[in-house]
């Protein structure tokens, strides 16, 4: 037993307020390229040999998995009246300010006391940027900057390139911009940013918000080389949540592509060298209130004894029997493991019935087709796997 403690109490207040949705600037996955702070013409008294803006994932605000990196810049003075502009010329001319939102990045400081601000560049209008005041990093550690930009009092002033509003059509994100605070102005800092994004915060009780389901994924037997499709079905029960899916495997051997349309499919493949067992982690996260998310997880077993047990390509058998009355077995074989969607037609091409539309792994299959419900005559069934299908024809007779 260990000593009795004194009980102890702690006061807080919760804000009022709640975050509809957020969209990313930038996670600093390394989407975006980040210029050395000596790039830009704007910068002065920095040191170019030991000043750097590196993509790293030493230090970064937990919690936002899987983006599991930080950028870090380094900034060593040569005078007490330096300037550093960090610039990015792809986010700049990529990213879409939403100017209904409220501006925010996480910042790690060192309590030094130098100055940051936001720089937004106006691509139509009558000045150039738009910047945020100064904030004196007095504090140590990751704290949420923000800045409002419907707010005139947390605009700031550039060089006469800005003016205080947002006047113009479009904007993009083009900077992060240092400057020396009152003590020791000379001293060299460190500073981490993350999460550079946009918010909508709205006052009030946020909706209730549900996690996303996704469906769990058998594990799958592979040769090496050999890509596999995977689709992973998934749902949530808040209709309007804008949802996201990760692929991460333990391993660097496996190679990932993502696709777009469908969302929901991937595709792994590993190296050639490369054999045993990769354990892949599938998360869809939504954009609601917590960015809650679910997971499935499965094995990809990469071993030479899987050759014989896969086919070199995608075969449609005729169905047995033919005639048939009332069951009979559609036959396939599917070199990949992929999507596949299984229809039966009449002869007015009206799709009399859905037998599978679900992720098939690689093999040979046998499906039965009960037609106890339809009328004699002919029907065709088609299988689709991924973007190859087959058509064949098939007689009820009763």
């Amino acid at each position: 037993a260990g000593n009795a403690m004194d009980g102890q109490s702690i006061s807080f207040i919760t804000d009022s307020s709640y975050y509809a949705s957020r969209k990313m600037i930038d996670n600093f996955m390394g989407t975006y390229e980040w210029r050395a702070p000596t790039y830009s013409g704007s910068t002065s008294g920095i040191n170019s040999a030991s000043s750097s803006s590196t993509i790293q994932s030493t230090n970064r605000v937990s919690g936002f998995a899987p983006d599991y990196r930080s950028l870090r810049i380094i900034l060593v003075p040569t005078d007490a009246s330096w300037f550093a502009r960090v610039h990015n010329a792809d986010l700049n001319a990529n990213s879409n300010i939403d100017t209904s939102m409220i501006m925010q990045a996480y910042i790690y400081g060192d309590g030094s006391g130098y100055k940051f601000r936001f720089s937004i560049n106006e691509r139509e209008g009558e000045n150039l940027f738009e910047v945020s005041t100064w904030y004196t990093v007095d504090w140590i550690g990751w704290k949420l900057v923000e800045w409002d930009i419907h707010d005139p009092s947390q605009f700031g002033e550039w060089g006469g390139m800005t003016g205080g509003s947002l006047d113009g059509t479009s904007y993009g994100y083009e900077s992060l911009q240092f400057a020396p605070g009152t003590e020791n102005p000379e001293a060299p800092i460190t500073v981490y940013i993350d999460q550079l994004r946009m918010i909508d915060r709205r006052e009030g009780v946020y909706p209730q918000n549900y996690p996303p389901v996704i469906e769990a994924i058998p594990d799958t037997m592979v040769a090496p080389s050999t890509g596999v499709y995977y689709y992973a079905a998934y749902s949530d029960p808040n209709p309007d949540d804008i949802l996201t899916m990760f692929v991460i495997p333990d391993t660097s051997a496996i190679a990932i592509r993502r696709y777009s349309s469908p969302a929901e499919k991937f595709r792994l493949k590993a190296d050639g060298t490369y054999e045993g067992t990769s354990h892949i982690l599938v998360i869809v996260k939504d954009n609601g209130v917590g960015e809650l998310a679910d997971t499935a997880e499965f094995d990809m077993i990469i071993s030479t004894t899987a050759v014989e047990q896969i086919p070199e390509k995608f075969i449609v058998y005729p169905n047995y029997p033919n005639p048939f009355n009332p069951v009979t077995t559609l036959r396939f074989d599917l070199p990949s493991s992929d999507k596949v969607r299984i229809e039966i037609f009449n002869t007015r091409g009206q799709r009399v019935a859905l037998l599978a539309d679900r992720h098939f792994e690689a093999g040979s299959w046998n499906l039965n087709f009960d037609a106890s419900y339809l009328s004699s005559g002919v029907y065709f069934y088609k299988i689709t796997a991924g973007e190859v299908y087959s058509v064949n024809r098939m007689t009820l007779l009763k």
